[in-house]
């Protein structure tokens, strides 16, 4: 299971979850990527007069999980190769994102039958996918669910985040982000990783763990970042933590030898004024 926390806020739209892969019971490791890019290319036919084939269409969506983790990948990587492989018909086809997800739910629809029906496995799961949409003009964000006829699977879409200050708060770990929220008054802004990190952070939901996987769009592409976090030992020391997709770099098997490659990524600070107050408190500004 998971937490997911997804808002929009001055116009960006960002997405975020804890790390944890649930096993069985309350065994689990903290190393499932839930916040993925999924590139989408689209051409037009090719001429018949030049021989060209001109793209019409390439930006990177975001997509955002939680659920049954087979599905999720699986799902996951059909469409990263399929929505690189896409060709508008002139005057038939409806050029949306919406349409884009139409594509994706045929997925969604054929590999939860496929687990059920071939593994007698539970594939319910749900996601978030976000992108440029060229008929609007702007990035939108579409949540799939999966309907059960007990004979087959139909994903259903609904569109989200359509004002400025929507959220939407998706796994096992809601009702525990809802009450810190409403409890602490958090206003739909970064604060809301700080609910994220609680939550991951509380032993009483032993569902969501790990570290904060985070992105965002930027030029309507969405990019994945890393989060910088903190621990505080019992003597009270700070240990800066920089995680990327779950995983902590520059440090244990990731720390680099002298002949290593450099693992150079960009990381937000969300807990800044927290680690500053830290220092604070230890008499060092």
């Amino acid at each position: 299971m998971t937490l997911c926390i997804a808002w929009k806020n001055g116009g960006a739209i960002k997405f975020a979850s804890d790390s944890r892969l649930s096993v069985s019971g309350a065994e689990y490791s903290d190393i499932a990527i839930k916040v993925m890019d999924v590139p989408v290319v689209i051409k037009n036919p090719t001429s018949s007069e030049t021989g060209i084939t001109d793209t019409i269409y390439n930006y990177k969506l975001g997509m955002c999980f939680c659920g049954d983790t087979i599905n999720a990948y699986v799902i996951k990587e059909t469409i990263y190769e399929a929505l690189q492989h896409l060709q508008v018909l002139p005057g038939h086809t409806d050029f949306s994102l919406k349409s884009i997800c139409k594509v994706i739910a045929k997925f969604f629809e054929h590999t939860s039958d496929q687990l059920r029906n071939g593994s007698n496995w539970d594939p319910q799961m749900e996601f978030l996918i976000g992108g440029f949409c060229p008929e609007q003009n702007d990035i939108l964000v579409y949540k799939f669910e999966l309907v059960d006829y007990n004979t087959h699977y139909k994903a259903m879409i609904d569109e989200v985040l359509v004002d400025d200050g929507d959220m939407i708060i998706m796994g096992s770990g809601t009702d525990k982000a809802a009450e810190n929220i409403s409890i602490n008054n958090i206003p739909v802004d970064n604060q809301l990783l700080k609910v994220l990190r609680d939550v991951c952070n509380d032993d009483t939901e032993p569902s969501v763990g790990g570290f904060i996987q985070y992105g965002h769009f930027k030029d309507y592409n969405f990019k994945i970042l890393g989060v910088e976090d903190y621990a505080v030992d019992s003597d009270g020391n700070i240990e800066y933590i920089f995680a990327y997709r779950g995983t902590v770099m520059y440090k244990d098997k990731f720390e680099r030898a002298d002949d290593d490659f450099h693992m150079y990524y960009t990381f937000i600070r969300p807990f800044e004024d927290d680690i500053n107050e830290l220092w604070r408190k230890k008499g060092i500004d």
